[in-house]
């Protein structure tokens, strides 16, 4: 094997000082990016049909897409509690709940990162998988309160499609220049995917 040596001058070493500076810019080692940016979690690179379709009613990033002109609804889970390390959303009656959806959020020293994901339909309940959890952080649950402290507002929305097949679990994380959304996909009581996408 042949060893190339590169001699250092002024010019390398500048040169090596301004990539490190660019990378610092725009974004290598930053506190508030603790998740790498796939593409192929993005809303635009998901196929068409019935869970883009879905998707579309309330992700922002669908918001500078066209959207598909099919009429579809999708029912809300109500958000019953939140604070500032959970959410709680439950859809049910008073005496059996038919979903139950919790998230939950750990600081650890430098951040806060969402610790579990907690999906339950009647009696059947799992936590989604950590690889899906481990890189969301600064999740934002509560947003508004009612004079008495009651919860009416999240950045955190559940959805449910009218055939009760798939359950959508949004988040709008972090704030301003560094908002991202993350969408769970619940299918048939199955984690399926998710999305995941930078709103600026």
């Amino acid at each position: 094997m042949i060893a190339f040596k590169l001699p250092v001058t002024f010019n390398s070493v500048t040169l090596c000082i301004t990539l490190l500076l660019l990378m610092m810019n725009f974004g290598f080692g930053q506190e508030d990016c603790r998740f790498i940016f796939n593409s192929n979690e993005s809303y635009l690179n998901i196929q068409e049909g019935v869970i883009k379709n879905e998707l579309s009613i309330f992700i922002k990033k669908a918001s500078n897409s066209q959207k598909n002109s099919i009429n579809i609804r999708l029912n809300n889970v109500k958000l019953k509690k939140c604070s500032d390390s959970f959410v709680f959303f439950e859809k049910g009656n008073i005496y059996e709940s038919e979903l139950i959806i919790s998230i939950e959020s750990k600081n650890n020293g430098k951040s806060i990162l969402v610790r579990e994901v907690f999906f339950s339909h009647y009696k059947f309940g799992f936590s989604l998988p950590d690889s899906v959890i481990n890189d969301i952080h600064a999740p934002v649950f509560c947003t508004e309160y009612t004079k008495r402290g009651k919860p009416i507002a999240s950045n955190c929305k559940v959805y449910q499609s009218e055939d009760k097949r798939r359950v959508y679990i949004y988040m709008l994380n972090d704030q301003g220049k560094n908002s991202y959304e993350v969408t769970w996909i619940i299918q048939d009581d199955k984690y399926y995917s998710r999305v995941i996408d930078v709103v600026n």
